[in-house]
């Protein structure tokens, strides 16, 4: 992932959201690999914590929520199924900036602060994120394919 300001990330077409959790592969690991606690520690987190629900008798609403651990030497593990569609453009952002014009200060209009994911998403892909402090962080998963976009919010709670 490289930190960029997408210009190409508003506005157009939107369509209804293909990216879900898999439930395969969602968990803790430490980045700290010589501190044994702390790798204890993420093996026990994984094993008693359900970080997604990707459970088809969910209600709709709540099939973006996941769970992490934060921690500087921590690496909250998600896995995503993209689909078949090959997608570009492929963002991760904080969710409010795909709700704004864009409009930043020595930016161009509708560049957003996003890290780029790349071109080319599809099937399954795993994202790795470390959050410093505990809070519930809004990001969003957006991409386009053929002049359409799509986006997949994710409500992160972490602990």
């Amino acid at each position: 992932m490289t930190f960029t300001r997408a210009t190409n990330a508003l506005g157009g077409t939107w369509g209804a959201n293909p990216i879900v959790f898999t439930g395969s592969n969602t968990k803790l690991n430490s980045l700290d690999t010589t501190d044994a606690s702390t790798v204890a520690m993420a093996a026990q987190w994984t094993a008693t914590h359900q970080m997604v629900n990707a459970a088809a008798n969910i209600p709709p609403a709540l099939a973006n929520i996941a769970f992490g651990k934060a921690g500087a030497s921590l690496d909250n593990q998600y896995e995503f199924n993209f689909g078949a569609s090959s997608y570009n453009n492929g963002y991760l952002g904080f969710t409010d900036n795909l709700g704004t014009s864009g409009v930043f200060m020595n930016g161009s209009t509708g560049a957003i602060p996003v890290y780029s994911l790349g071109n080319g998403l599809t099937g399954i892909h795993s994202l790795h994120l470390t959050f410093a402090q505990p809070g519930t962080y809004n990001l969003s998963i957006s991409m386009t394919l053929s002049g359409t976009n799509y986006a997949f919010g994710i409500q992160f709670i972490i602990l």
